[in-house]
């Protein structure tokens, strides 16, 4: 379990926490458990909103701060057998550090993704447990969110595609690249969400065309699961000819 650049550890008992911006680091255990725990979340605060998703995303408000606390699950056919357990003598478990870390170093490079608050890895037994809290986007809808109602302009899909080239710019290798991962605000922003099991490297036009074909079929899925979205196939283009690397 590595120490993420910037930020500061506190350790209780099984758990280790890391301390993001604005989280502060003089409070009893109970303070840091609480981001986690859905049952005193439901009773002491009032959730704003359960995001979908594998596993379920709270949205609170919790001293003046807008958050969103996420428990890992596994997916797959290792999630049916394990639920939210990883082995911790395998590399790369410690999901929430290290998901924290990357999102610190990709803020640090000016890309537009969350800011973390706090994360924990516990240990139990053999295995860690992970949990990530981080601040909120405020007044943005993913694409999926957007598609339901109203069609993307094109200047929209422009934005979307410059955005995803300023991570391909930077190495950044998205392991699941779809339309839920994508915000856009009011003010025509984008945004990328969700670095769990990412990572930063040499990212290529063949790296960047792999993650857009996925993010095409996450376009092409939306609209067999839910006929009356509003895309099109040619509207894909626009975004492709804005992120492709040449």
């Amino acid at each position: 379990m590595n120490k993420p650049a910037d930020s500061r550890l506190l350790h209780f008992g099984p758990d280790t926490y890391y301390l993001g911006e604005g989280c502060p680091a003089d409070r009893e255990e109970s303070y840091y458990e609480l981001f986690f725990d859905p049952v005193r979340l439901r009773q002491e605060i009032v959730i704003k909103k359960a995001a979908g998703g594998r596993g379920q995303a709270l949205l609170f408000e919790y001293e003046e701060h807008a958050l969103i606390s996420r428990h890992y699950l596994r997916g797959g056919l290792w999630g049916r057998l394990m639920g939210d357990k990883f082995c911790a003598a395998l590399p790369g478990n410690a999901r929430a550090a290290d998901e924290f870390e990357l999102l610190l170093k990709l803020r640090a490079l000016g890309l537009p993704v969350p800011v973390p608050y706090l994360a924990r890895v516990r240990r139990q037994g053999w295995y860690l447990l992970n949990d990530l809290c981080e601040y909120q986007l405020p007044d943005t809808q993913n694409l999926a969110e957007i598609l339901a109602t109203r069609e993307l302009s094109v200047t929209e899909y422009q934005t979307v595609g410059q955005c995803l080239k300023r991570f391909f710019k930077a190495g950044v290798l998205h392991s699941d690249l779809n339309l839920r991962n994508i915000l856009l605000n009011s003010r025509g922003e984008c945004f990328v969400i969700d670095f769990d099991k990412c990572s930063t490297g040499l990212v290529g036009p063949s790296q960047a065309g792999a993650m857009l074909q996925r993010l095409e079929r996450s376009f092409l899925k939306e609209c067999r699961l839910r006929p009356d979205t509003h895309y099109n196939g040619e509207c894909f283009k626009t975004l492709r000819e804005s992120a492709e690397l040449v």
